[in-house]
């Protein structure tokens, strides 16, 4: 986590960056499957709507 993207996330009022976006979308095709069933992903992407 760079220090230069902290300040631009703080400043965003909600979109998420593409990289973060895409590891919540894996995350939740996989919570789908059950392949890991009690995998939180927002753990992972905590500002992630729920």
């Amino acid at each position: 986590m760079a220090a230069h993207n902290s300040s631009q996330d703080l400043a965003s009022p909600s979109p998420l960056p593409s990289s973060c976006l895409r590891v919540y979308v894996i995350c939740k095709s996989v919570q789908q499957r059950n392949l890991m069933p009690a995998y939180n992903c927002s753990r992972i992407i905590f500002h992630a709507p729920v």
